[in-house]
């Protein structure tokens, strides 16, 4: 048992020492990154039975760029397909969102290009719905360099374009996975029985992986 609590504690520090590199940060002095809480807090059992741990363990906690640009690419596929119910998502992410994500659209004022997208599709965004914030990235992804060309700014990959949407909105990737595993906790209220298996499908992977049929 004590060679167990140890092995625990080992790996325990690793996980909170992951963001700092090689530098030990002061334990009395610091606080844990939001995407390590995020992380954190759903290594739960009433979570895992409706998530993998396999899903769970590729967070944001991990995610690099490309990995949040396809999370983003499958999040607005899931929702086109209506595999995740628009309403339903969109309830999730308003009761869980950061006050952050919650005013998303002065967070794109002093945002040039990202602004200018907003502004050309202000009329396809519901704005009582959170989720709206989903399409205005997919948006963003397909159409950034257009508006970029007219800003007098240069055209940039993919890649580039998910640093510009994590610099304006600092909690997006957390709240939007955030709201996808409150999704998954809560299929049994939101969805009916002929819909579960369905729903456990999408988080038996990392929300990364590929979702095309």
């Amino acid at each position: 048992m004590n060679d167990d609590i140890e092995e625990l504690k080992k790996l325990m520090d690793i996980i909170i020492n992951y963001p700092f590199g090689l530098d030990k940060p002061d334990y009395d002095r610091f606080n844990l990154s939001p995407e390590l809480r995020c992380f954190l807090h759903y290594l739960k059992f009433e979570v895992l039975e409706y998530v993998s741990p396999r899903c769970l363990l590729e967070s944001p906690f991990i995610w690099g760029d490309a990995d949040k640009y396809r999370f983003l690419i499958n999040l607005a596929y899931l929702l086109k397909r209506e595999v995740f119910k628009l309403e339903s998502f969109n309830d999730t992410l308003t009761t869980f969102a950061s006050t952050n994500l919650g005013g998303w659209v002065h967070a794109l004022y002093n945002k040039q290009v990202l602004y200018k997208v907003y502004y050309h599709s202000q009329k396809s965004y519901d704005f009582s719905r959170a989720a709206a914030v989903v399409r205005f990235c997919s948006n963003i992804l397909w159409h950034y360099n257009t508006y970029a060309i007219e800003c007098g700014k240069e055209k940039i990959g993919k890649i580039r374009i998910v640093k510009k949407l994590s610099e304006a909105l600092p909690n997006l990737f957390i709240d939007l996975f955030d709201a996808c595993i409150n999704h998954a906790r809560n299929l049994e209220d939101l969805y009916q029985p002929e819909m579960h298996e369905a729903m456990k499908q999408v988080f038996r992977k990392p929300l990364t992986s590929e979702y095309r049929d």
